[in-house]
Order: C-alpha cells, then structure tokens, then sequence
C-alpha cells in the first residue's frame, strides 16, 4: 500500500510542465559560494556530514522498500 501510494504520488510530479523557470537565483548564488567548502567534513556544513551516518541508510532503505531501487543495486 504504502508502495503505490510512493508511485502514485512520484508520478504526478512526473506529468508536471512549465513554461516558466522556477529557478532561484539567490540560491544557485548561495550554493555557489559554499560550494568550494561543500566535501569538507570539518566546514560550514559539518552538521550535515556528521548526520550522514543515520540519514543514507534511511534513504537507502526507504528507496529499496518502496521498490523504487532493487537491493542488487545497493551494494
């Protein structure tokens, strides 16, 4: 259940069009400044590598029980 609920709702993000950008300029421009700091472990974004180690086996669990990933692929 929960599986077709995933898929129904991924496919109507699918089926969106735009003829307008919904690009934010600010953003790119904010990314673009850390991005030259983004892999360092010990910078700005400490925080978020240090959650690494709970937050991609959650990802990764989540995408294969959906059954949007095989487990094959995982490894």
């Amino acid at each position: 259940m929960l599986r077709r609920a995933f898929i129904s709702h991924w496919q109507s993000f699918r089926c969106v069009t735009t003829t307008s950008s919904t690009v934010d300029k600010q953003e790119i421009q904010q990314f673009q400044q850390i991005s030259t700091e983004w892999w360092d472990e010990f910078g700005p974004v400490k925080p978020l590598h240090s959650m690494n180690k709970l937050r991609v086996p959650f990802i990764r669990d989540g995408l294969v029980n959906s059954g949007a990933v095989g487990v094959e692929k995982m490894q």
